[in-house]
């Protein structure tokens, strides 16, 4: 009974270390009618990208040099394009006050212009990270859907109904042309 005990222990162990892996992060991004917001649980490692991203932090630990420098940090590192090519510009960043299960680190929402995004480079978290993977869900269109980029892979594109449209037209061509080819042969 004890070795079964040891046994589940570990295993429980072993599943709660790899749940709270730092180097995934999920990133929501959801749109109103008046902008852009992420929400998103920044892992405990934030205090070391921050320090490597601004040295500063390490000599003057305000509170307001690590908003100015956190800020500074996800205008860089977490760029949304809209469809014209031109960014989209972050207006803000709060911490998310929200009530939430369980956190491992510090919940905040990103404000950003409202505009139809069209591509997204997140590499947050590769200063300290090498092997980070950041999960970028979208709630903006009809379907949801998941971006993932990654410190080697930081830009996402979405595509847009024009890539699907063409898409549809060459999968049409070519069943009507396979289907011509195919219906001479058997006549022949």
């Amino acid at each position: 009974m004890i070795r079964f005990l040891i046994l589940l222990s570990a295993l429980l162990i072993r599943f709660q270390i790899h749940a709270h892996s730092v180097t995934k992060v999920l990133y929501d991004f959801k749109q109103n009618d008046k902008s852009i917001t992420v929400e998103v649980d920044l892992p405990w490692t934030l205090k070391y990208e921050l320090e490597t991203f601004d040295t500063s932090l390490k000599t003057e630990k305000t509170r307001e040099n690590f908003n100015r420098i956190l800020k500074n940090y996800i205008a860089e590192h977490l760029e949304l394009t809209d469809v014209f090519g031109n960014p989209i510009v972050l207006v803000s960043v709060e911490k998310d006050h929200t009530p939430k299960e369980h956190l491992h680190g510090e919940a905040y929402v990103f404000g950003f212009e409202n505009k139809k995004i069209q591509k997204i480079k997140n590499n947050m978290f590769c200063l300290t990270v090498p092997k980070q993977k950041n999960v970028n869900k979208l709630f903006i269109k009809v379907k949801p859907s998941c971006l993932f980029t990654t410190c080697n892979a930081p830009v996402a594109e979405l595509l847009n109904s024009k890539d699907y449209s063409m898409w549809i037209v060459i999968i049409l061509i070519t069943i009507v042309v396979t289907g011509l080819i195919l219906n001479k042969k058997i006549s022949s």
